[in-house]
């Protein structure tokens, strides 16, 4: 009877033990898990996962790597109203294949009797995906920048700001930051678990420092970056969380500097004016928080960067892209500025 009921053991119940078996898998892991069944595998869901077989594999990844673009009707809703639609295409084809991929690995070592192979590593029809490049080139840098300054809408303009001057990242990062991790004294700040499953502390730059002056000034509730959009309690009261979707703000920022930006283009152009001003590629790793684990760079693991140097690196950073949005020429502020020295 247990062998029986064990044929029919489906996909869902497969993801349904991976979580199980992973209680500190992040959140977010666990809603791309679910968002990649239930989206692009749902007809799968109850199925034996021993009936899937490598060409069921093959053909929903080809199927997959077309893309499909929404109904023009859905995308005129306003951001905050409209359902969230799933384009397919070659970067969702692969994302649903690895997925699949750890699920059939999971009914490997969980249920060798039933599962012998995994047919997505049969897949010879990967895309090949180029990498993002997307970034704000040093002539756009001052109209994007006077565009956030100016903008009315503080927290999703700050928090792209704090991207700009810190390379982090967005949603995992940035925008979760509380007020209990922010030491104006120390001039700190500190991000709790990260994508890479560590705390990163980061100091504060000048321009950084008067940010959150700003932010405390506005301040409404725990988080740094609050969410225009709240929830009420059982007694009325509102409760907002962090800031999450700047994409509409982002939007407008974009416009009226005539460019075309995501949060993450913020990153890839902090670290490109970083490596401009021949800052060790060491130092830059440390500072945008990539993680060590996958690196076959052996010296990487033995060198430590500093909090002091690292304050020291993000100012002169900081001061070049000032440079920069001034329209001022000649060299940058040495590294060797104290934070908080004005320049004579």
């Amino acid at each position: 009877a247990e062998a029986e009921r064990k044929k029919d053991i489906s996909l869902d119940d497969i993801l349904k033990s991976y979580l199980a078996e992973r209680p500190n898998l992040k959140e977010s892991s666990r809603s791309f898990y679910r968002l990649m069944l239930d989206t692009y595998l749902g007809d799968w869901k109850d199925r034996p996962i021993r009936e899937i077989d490598y060409q069921d594999v093959k053909e929903r990844h080809l199927f997959l790597s077309k893309k499909i673009d929404p109904p023009p009707k859905v995308e005129k809703k306003k951001r905050t109203e409209k359902k969230k639609v799933r384009r397919n295409g070659p970067g969702v084809a692969n994302s649903v294949m690895k997925t699949l991929r750890v699920l059939f690995n999971h009914a490997i070592s969980e249920h060798p009797e039933i599962v012998a192979a995994n047919p997505v590593d049969r897949l010879k029809t990967w895309n090949e995906l180029k990498p993002r490049t997307g970034h704000l080139a040093e002539s756009q840098i001052p109209a994007w920048y006077k565009a956030a300054e100016a903008s009315k809408n503080k927290a999703p303009a700050d928090a792209l700001l704090l991207l700009l001057f810190t390379g982090l990242r967005s949603k995992s990062e940035a925008f979760g930051l509380k007020w209990e991790d922010v030491d104006m004294d120390a001039r700190t700040m500190k991000f709790r678990d990260t994508k890479n499953g560590t705390d990163l502390e980061l100091p504060m730059s000048n321009a950084v420092y008067s940010l959150m002056e700003r932010r405390k000034e506005l301040k409404e509730n725990e988080y740094v970056f609050p969410s225009p959009v709240g929830q009420r309690s059982t007694d009325g009261k509102i409760i907002s969380g962090p800031v999450k979707d700047v994409r509409d703000e982002l939007a407008k920022i974009n416009e009226a500097a005539g460019v075309k930006l995501t949060p993450h283009d913020l990153r890839r152009t902090f670290t490109t004016i970083a490596n401009n001003l021949d800052i060790s590629a060491y130092t830059i790793k440390a500072l945008v928080n990539h993680s060590e684990k996958k690196s076959s760079d052996i010296t990487e693991g033995y060198i430590q960067v500093s909090l002091d140097r690292k304050r020291r690196v993000l100012q002169m950073i900081e001061d070049e892209i000032l440079r920069i949005v001034n329209n001022q020429t000649g060299k940058v502020i040495p590294i060797t500025r104290e934070v908080g020295q004005k320049e004579a």
